[in-house]
């Protein structure tokens, strides 16, 4: 176990000052860029000319509560400066204190504490665990709120709740559904019912009134934050269509190899199986059904982002947990020797299982080449400059590094997504036209080239319409307070 804790502390605290890590960089720009808002707004009267015009022209972008960049940007007014890698702090403070309820929960599940020492194992060295602990992203809190709720689901409520302790229940799972709204949904609606059928059978269960205020309380915080902060945004992720092309079940697969690995996720369906024979508990089972719920629910996105699947780190450890009693049962009477050359085996296993991560957690080696770049648009635009990019991080990057204000022109893959979502395409001079009376920007910056060509129409209309301001073999600046289209 001392293995497991150092290795899962230190590939997380290795270089942990990087920032950005290699792991969806456009999503840890658009967190960063967020915690600068918060933080600037904070100390508001300590700003220069520059620093004000940018912020005056910036639009805070919210989809999910903005708590890791609201203590991220309380932590630069402590510290006196931006630093952006206290989210990786945070988030690895998150993922590591998620292990001891971790712990509680398997143990609970399984009636063995070795069986909790498995489960904590697999969540401290998964190598998308370490990942997501080195990135500037909400997953962390959510996959550390959902442990906790699932600990004070299994190891905090008895079976004879009241309405108080149902009450406190709904409201810890419901707190955490609004971390990521919808992610811990399933997992954690399908886990009350489940320990509420076996604890007091079906016919009871279902004439208890309690599971309405449980019920309540796990959509309302979502449902509230939905309706105050997310009025008008469209649905994206729920694209049942999807369900039919053979596309989605390889890219599913692609990226729950990725997110957990086959063998690990084969290895929790053995031990769930084992729960319910050694304990009568269908937990494991329910929880791993769920997971796929959630998969057939957001689509598209499960396909695309393995950071979606972060709580199947959580929902496999929970599953391999029983699969300790064989374990031990196939060591049993081993020699000293052989149980030593086991125990190195298992080392050398961790270690190479969890270094996975590692060339993912640190940044690119020609980042500073790459700062200097942005830095350097910055400087041919003005700081503060309003711009249209076409930019393969969507223009977070040049926002942060070049401190200019951007709107992002949708790339190849953008326009085939609005496409499966039923959206009828604009033509691009006229997308051009409405951006630019939307956004009344300075220049319309391409940083990707190679989608420049892939989007021949648009490279024409702004070769005939618009004179280059700058140009290289990296990037192109056009001028379009030369002309308007």
């Amino acid at each position: 176990m001392a293995t497991v804790i150092v290795l899962g502390c230190g590939w997380r605290l290795y270089g942990i000052a990087e920032f950005p890590s290699g792991f969806h960089q456009t999503r840890q720009y658009d967190g960063a860029l967020l915690a600068r808002i918060f933080w600037l707004e904070m100390v508001a009267d300590q700003l220069g000319p520059a620093e004000k015009l940018w912020l005056s022209r910036q639009t805070k972008v919210i989809y999910e509560p903005p708590l890791t960049e609201l203590l991220v940007a309380v932590g630069y007014v402590v510290t006196g400066g931006e630093r952006p890698y206290l989210a990786y702090l945070l988030a690895t403070a998150c993922w590591l204190g998620g292990a001891p309820l971790l712990y509680q929960v398997a143990s609970r599940l399984a009636g063995r504490r070795e069986s909790g020492l498995v489960a904590v194992a697999y969540y401290l060295l998964a190598p998308l665990g370490i990942i997501l602990s080195r990135s500037f992203q909400p997953e962390a809190a959510m996959v550390f709120g959902f442990v906790v709720a699932l600990w004070w689901l299994v190891v905090r409520l008895p079976p004879r709740a009241g309405w108080g302790q149902t009450a406190v229940a709904g409201l810890v799972c419901g707190l955490t559904v609004a971390v990521k709204p919808g992610f811990a949904f399933f997992p954690l609606a399908a886990t009350y019912a489940t320990l509420r059928l076996q604890q007091l059978g079906l016919r009871r269960a279902l004439r208890e009134p309690q599971w309405l205020l449980f019920g309540g309380l796990l959509v309302l915080p979502s449902l509230g934050y939905a309706y105050f902060f997310l009025a008008g945004h469209p649905g994206q992720k729920f694209l049942p269509q999807l369900l039919l092309q053979a596309n989605f079940y390889q890219g599913l697969g692609n990226q729950i190899a990725a997110a957990v690995g086959w063998y690990w996720l084969a290895a929790a369906v053995i031990g769930a199986v084992l729960l319910v024979s050694q304990r009568g508990s269908y937990v494991g089972l329910v929880l791993l059904s769920s997971y796929l719920l959630f998969c057939a629910t957001f689509t598209y996105h499960t396909m695309t982002h393995s950071y979606y699947h972060a709580i199947a780190i959580v929902i496999v450890a929970v599953g391999i947990a029983p699969l300790d009693l064989p374990l031990r049962e196939a060591c049993r009477g081993l020699a000293r020797w052989q149980t030593s050359v086991c125990g190195l085996v298992a080392i050398v296993a961790m270690w190479h299982f969890s270094a996975a991560a590692l060339p993912i957690t640190r940044r690119h080696p020609q980042f500073a080449e790459q700062v200097r770049f942005y830095q350097q648009l910055g400087e041919v635009c003005g700081r503060g400059s309003v711009v249209l990019c076409l930019d393969r991080n969507y223009g977070s990057a040049l926002q942060y590094h070049a401190w200019l204000v951007t709107a992002a022109w949708p790339t190849s893959a953008d326009l085939a997504y609005g496409q499966l979502r039923g959206q009828v395409a604009e033509p691009v001079e006229e997308r051009l036209g409405r951006m630019v009376k939307q956004w009344s920007p300075d220049f319309f910056v391409v940083t990707d080239l190679a989608e420049l060509k892939r989007q021949s129409e648009l490279a024409e209309l702004l070769e005939r319409r618009y004179r280059r301001h700058a140009g290289g073999p990296s990037a192109l600046v056009f001028d379009l307070r030369a002309g308007a289209p």
